[in-house]
């Protein structure tokens, strides 16, 4: 290789940059090698960000708990050729690394780490590698990697899923690099189409995070763009579980603004033009909107004239009829928003449907409260009896007064 023949030409000793990848059981995976620089850029980044794209690059299997170590300075009679150093045995490879320096504490990065990193496009740098030592999401994926390894060995293992559900189904997500993404894009779409007639009848989101050690589960979570039935073995243990969060999706703007909030996602133009709209038809045009950007401006711009011409009316007459011109123009906005949103053709908010238990309820209640009142209806063809009138006695009668 060029980097060894540069090594080994003649005169003073050269010096070099020896990077390592690792594996648990101590053998090289891969390794880098590069000129000395003590006042050059950090090549070890470089390292680092190549090992994790081909670790990514080599598909869906468990990414392994290796680790990259750096060693700067390494004399050129410590550096063998390729093939030796990739075929040294786990005992030798802990003394030759005794030889270039040790592993120190700032030495190692977690090949997971960097992986990591790099899945969600974040520029890999000692302080970014840094923060993922507190970082959740990272955690999360680290427990989920350690778990896939001890699946793959054939041994036991628990790990976390995150269940998305529905009136239409259950989505699986787990802690994988995908997983998170795949629900965030999940739910970024429903923020997206909230008043869309695709989701006529969604009235209920509940987010579940459970810890389980089903393989099938697991695989359905692999399988994340499908909606499976609640019904559907293993799914029915969610009925024993209370979801993390839970959200009202029927097409209101407090309802919309609430999940976006939640689940930190982003408001689409759109849905600030229905909300702005949604707003005007419940309270009226009561104040100007000065928004430039409000694309149903022009269908308010004689109300806002209108407006204009009564603020300046009441300064210049008192017995203005102000209060009954205001009701009438904001009456007049809500009818203009309501036409535009059936134009839009959103799905709307569906009355609460009362249920038939309510009704029981309601009945045993009043039964409970004046239990000497009669429940069962008359029989067919039978006249309901009236109560009789009371005989009001002398004291109760009404006088009229004389004059």
């Amino acid at each position: 290789m060029a980097w060894l023949e540069w090594l080994r030409r003649p005169g003073k000793e050269k010096l070099g940059n020896l990077y390592l990848e690792l594996c648990p059981d101590n053998r090289i995976k891969s390794f880098m090698v590069t000129r000395h620089r003590p006042q050059g850029a950090d090549s070890f980044m470089a390292f680092i960000d190549y090992t994790a794209g081909k670790a990514i690059k080599e598909g869906n299997r468990a990414v392994p708990d290796n680790l990259l170590l750096a060693f700067y300075g390494v004399p050129e009679r410590l550096l063998p050729p390729a093939e030796e150093l990739l075929e040294k045995q786990p005992e030798e490879t802990c003394r030759y690394m005794l030889k270039c320096g040790g592993v120190t504490e700032g030495n190692p990065v977690p090949l997971r780490r960097a992986v990591y990193l790099r899945a969600h496009g974040r520029e890999i740098n000692r302080t970014g590698l840094k923060e993922m030592e507190h970082s959740p999401g990272y955690r999360n994926y680290e427990a989920y990697e350690a778990a896939m390894e001890r699946l793959s060995e054939g041994k036991k293992a628990s790990f976390r899923l995150t269940f998305v559900k529905t009136e239409r189904g259950v989505r699986v997500f787990n802690d994988g690099l995908q997983g998170p993404e795949r629900m965030r894009g999940l739910l970024q779409d429903m923020a997206d189409r909230f008043y869309s007639p695709a989701w006529e009848g969604l009235k209920t989101l509940s987010i579940y995070r459970i810890e389980t050690s089903s393989r099938r589960l697991l695989e359905m979570s692999q399988d994340n763009g499908r909606d499976f039935p609640a019904s559907q073995p293993p799914l029915e243990i969610l009925s024993g579980y209370l979801p993390t969060a839970s959200f009202d999706m029927s097409p209101t703007a407090d309802n919309l603004e609430r999940f976006i909030r939640a689940n930190s996602l982003t408001l689409s133009g759109n849905n600030r033009e229905i909300m702005t709209l949604q707003d005007i038809a419940r309270r009226g045009y009561a104040q100007l909107y000065t928004d430039e950007t409000f694309r149903h401006r022009k269908e308010f711009a004689g109300i806002e004239k209108e407006f204009r011409t009564l603020a300046r009316e009441r300064e210049l007459y008192r017995d203005l009829p102000y209060e009954d011109r205001m009701h009438n123009l904001r009456e007049k906005s809500r009818a203009v928003a309501e036409f535009l949103l059936k134009r839009e053709g959103i799905r709307r908010e569906m009355p609460a449907v009362t249920l038939k238990t309510d009704k029981y309820a309601e009945r045993i209640r009043g039964i409970a409260e004046s239990p000497e009142k009669k429940t069962a209806s008359p029989a067919t063809g039978e006249k309901k009896k009236r109560p009789a009138r009371k005989q009001k006695g002398a004291a109760s009668r009404q006088v009229k007064p004389q004059l």
